[in-house]
């Protein structure tokens, strides 16, 4: 009896909320189901990895107070024995490991995230400074947090709370706070007011703990000293303007850890111009003892300073293309008393191809060349050159009601390499990195079938040769994708893949 009346009433519950939500549909309720499967048969210990991310988003009604949307995304791992029929080889890897849920406000006015998060704002930029490109102003992003849809197992699992405040019909004030770890909190609050034509001003600022582990000496008499578990607090400040036609950026940081000392971050960047030609550059600097926003150290000796600058052209023309100089350098210096010299020095030059070059098929689709100096590398010259070709043909015929679409597309890849070693010696012989990718395809309502072969070659190691079978449906609720990469040769890759997504 219980069970029937609750019945009853979810079935009446359900009617009334398709009533008012036939009212509004933009806001009507919901579900986001993606999944996806991959696996490498042909690995020597083949794994199986089932990735799944359900969204659940209900529309507010007169019975209802607005309730959260709900993400969760979980991973699931399989070790598959080869050698027992292909048994399962761990029951623990029947588990799932969950590694995100999300609460979010229906406006976007807060969530709460559990998992493996990708963080924005000044905490990112600060991360890992010299093992990133220096950020020009077209990068920049506003403070934030959400789920990382991953595929490492490894990934390390972090809790955070964003909340969005609007001040006004053109302010908003919002803040971020997460740990990591019982020995990490770090917390970032942000001001944003928009000016002419929507462009926003941003002020932002953020604080850190972390808890440094101890150190330990590997020899009796080693230069590095014992360090016990130390304390390290970081605080951050950032400015930034984005006008119409000049953007600017300013940031500062303050690092402070216990038997090291003070730290200094310091960074500054323009951006002038219009969308078709744009001229952006910067400088930052690191002085001191600083740890990043993770506590990793930035510096090799107590007395380093690390210096880099970057400069950058964009033009872009619908007709001739696209063309990116862009140039980076890194100056340190070991000592207070000691000269400043070029650490390492990175340029390159990329081309795209417009409208007006494309029936020419003898001009690469794109063009990269790079030139690369390394003071501390054996063989601190090298470059590249890397040359892309792209051919595709589309054919559409009608038969009756119904649109049939062929298509056949070839993109080349070429990497020439070349050192300060092959430069020296007349003999070496240049190695060569090349990929070359055919497709064939076909198109009938809502089905898409593909068909290629793919032979990449990478250094001195022999071609590799595959070949490439996609399958795709979609239409209305239901979107369904599958792959197969089957290779040619002997420890060659190969991935088979079935991705599905259904809304209603």
């Amino acid at each position: 009896m219980i069970r029937s009346c609750f019945l009853l009433l979810c079935l009446f519950l359900s009617i009334i909320d398709q009533k008012l939500g036939a009212q509004n549909k933009t806001n009507s309720t919901s579900l986001s189901i993606y999944s996806d499967t991959s696996v490498n048969p042909w690995a020597d210990i083949p794994k199986l990895l089932q990735q799944t991310d359900i969204r659940v988003n209900v529309s507010p009604t007169k019975l209802f107070i607005p309730l959260p949307r709900i993400r969760v995304y979980s991973l699931q791992s399989i070790t598959l024995d080869t050698s027992d029929s292909m048994k399962l080889h761990t029951q623990e890897s029947l588990i799932p490991k969950v590694l995100g849920v999300g609460l979010y406000a229906p406006q976007g006015g807060y969530r709460f995230l559990y998992g493996a998060l990708s963080i924005n704002g000044i905490e990112e930029r600060i991360q890992n400074l010299w093992e990133k490109a220096f950020i020009l102003p077209a990068s920049y992003t506003k403070t934030g947090a959400e789920l990382l849809r991953t595929t490492s197992l490894q990934q390390q699992q972090d809790i955070a709370g964003f909340i969005s405040i609007p001040l006004g019909e053109r302010r908003l004030l919002y803040s971020l706070l997460h740990k990591r770890e019982q020995e990490h909190l770090h917390g970032t609050i942000g001001f944003e007011t928009f000016h002419i034509s929507g462009q926003p001003l941003r002020i932002e600022a953020g604080f850190g703990y972390h808890t440094i582990p101890e150190t330990s000496a590997n020899t009796w008499f080693s230069s590095a000293p014992f360090l016990p578990n130390r304390n390290h607090y970081i605080t951050s400040i950032s400015f930034q303007w984005f006008g119409p036609w000049l953007q600017f950026i300013g940031e500062m940081a303050s690092s402070y850890t216990s038997w090291e000392g003070i730290g200094y971050y310091w960074k500054g960047a323009f951006a002038f111009g219009s969308p078709s030609f744009r001229l952006s550059g910067g400088y930052d600097t690191i002085q001191g003892p600083f740890r990043d926003s993770a506590g990793n150290l930035q510096i090799n000796t107590p007395h380093e300073v690390k210096n880099r600058s970057r400069f950058q052209i964009y033009m872009r023309n619908k007709n001739l293309g696209n063309l990116i100089l862009n140039s980076e350098t890194r100056f340190s210096r070991d000592e207070i008393a000691s000269p400043y010299y070029i650490d390492e020095s990175k340029n390159y030059i990329y081309f795209i191809k417009g409208q007006l070059l494309t029936p020419w098929w003898i001009i690469p689709a794109n063009t990269t060349l790079r030139v690369n100096y390394t003071k501390h590398e054996e063989l601190p010259y090298n470059g590249a050159l890397l040359v892309s070709y792209k051919l595709s043909k589309r054919l559409r015929q009608r038969q009756g009601t119904n649109g049939v679409t062929w298509w056949a597309n070839m993109q080349n890849r070429i990497e020439i390499f070349s050192d300060q070693a092959q430069m020296r010696s007349s003999t070496s012989k240049r190695d060569l990195k090349y990929s070359c990718e055919g497709m064939l395809g076909i198109q009938f309502k809502s089905t898409s079938i593909q068909i290629g072969t793919t032979v990449t070659k990478k250094d001195s190691s022999l071609h590799q040769e595959s070949i490439n079978l996609k399958l795709s449906y979609k239409k209305d609720y239901v979107n369904v994708s599958s792959s197969v990469n089957i290779p040619l040769a002997q420890n060659a890759d190969g991935n088979i893949q079935l991705s599905m997504t259904w809304v209603w």
